[in-house]
């Protein structure tokens, strides 16, 4: 008897302890947390304008952008017995050489034991810039789609190297189970990782995963988990969607329990009816909730900053990354 009364109660003061903690989490006013958000808009576009600037990522754009560049995504060389087109390594195999004054390649046919595919320019300092295809390879999905497995490629510069690529992926069954990529791009490292649990013919959990680390210290880092499901009619849903995102000096928390959104008229509503995505400070400072809005003067999908005095900010207002990322028109949000 004593004894259940007395675990009766240590269960009573742990609760009380926990609804104390809780209860303290300090809230920041709008001032306070605007400057919180403006500091990691700046990170963000900090490392994004490295990264874009950076020789690497130029040439990796440059060689993509030329004309008839015999490369994956841009040559279709191979026809599947579904109709689909595709990229085969070995039918453009060799080694090319971009001349400037009739912009197009010369090919030198690769001897067997050579580097797959390699793609030579010379830019205006006279460097020599060289595109290194190892490996390449890729299935038909059982969405129908023609999915990439494997992708290992490196840029050079004068002999040294500028950015390197490497992209795994394996389907079960005809649909993704896991895929990996890892990049280096100036002095970033960046990773990403997606792996797929199936719990039935017709649904799978996905966590998702990606990190980028700057001289080896993260300067981002997003997780995200969630379940995958085929309706009747084969379009595919998402529920149990959680995630986080710590990118300095905020911490981002996702929590949505929908098992499905419509299109049109009523998804931002639903969205937000059945999900959370709460702010805070790497401090523990909570700063607010994002809350997903209509934007009906420019035609698109907005975000909301909620403020913990009930004030709030169109983040594409405020943030240049956000303006950015939702600088797409969203046609499918129109009632």
């Amino acid at each position: 008897m004593y004894k259940n009364d007395f675990s009766g109660w240590i269960k009573l003061v742990f609760i009380l302890v926990l609804l104390f903690f809780v209860s303290c989490v300090r809230k920041a006013d709008k001032t306070e947390a605007e400057k919180y958000i403006k500091a990691c808009d700046a990170e963000l576009s900090l490392h994004a304008r490295n990264i874009s600037e950076s020789s690497g990522f130029k040439e990796l754009l440059s060689f993509y952008s030329l004309p008839e560049s015999p490369l994956p995504f841009r040559l279709s060389n191979r026809v599947y017995e579904q109709g689909f087109t595709g990229y085969d390594l070995a039918k453009a195999s060799g080694n090319y050489l971009f001349v400037n004054d009739s912009s197009h390649w010369i090919r030198d046919i690769a001897q067997a034991d050579s580097l797959p595919l390699c793609l030579t320019r010379y830019n205006r300092k006279g460097e020599k810039i060289e595109f290194h295809l190892n490996a390449y390879d890729e299935e038909v999905s059982a969405l129908q789609m023609v999915i990439p497995t494997f992708y290992l490629a490196s840029i050079w510069r004068d002999g040294h190297e500028l950015a390197n690529f490497r992209y795994e992926c394996t389907l079960l069954e005809g649909f993704p189970k896991a895929a990996w990529l890892k990049m280096k791009i100036a002095d970033y490292h960046m990773q990403f990782e997606l792996v797929s649990k199936f719990t039935s013919r017709s649904s799978a959990d996905l966590d998702i995963l990606l990190n980028i680390l700057r001289e080896n210290k993260p300067v981002v880092s997003i997780s995200l988990s969630t379940k995958a499901s085929f309706t009747e009619n084969g379009t595919l849903t998402y529920s149990k969607i959680r995630g986080l995102a710590r990118i300095f000096p905020l911490e981002i928390r996702l929590k949505s329990k929908n098992t499905g959104f419509p299109e049109g008229e009523h998804f931002i509503e639903d969205w937000n009816r059945s999900s959370s995505l709460n702010v805070y400070a790497q401090d523990g400072v909570f700063l607010g909730k994002i809350k997903l809005v209509r934007n009906r003067e420019v035609d698109r999908l907005g975000l909301s900053m909620q403020y913990t005095d009930g004030s709030s900010d169109d983040l594409d207002k405020i943030l240049l990354v956000v303006k950015e990322i939702l600088n797409v028109k969203m046609h499918r949000f129109h009632p």
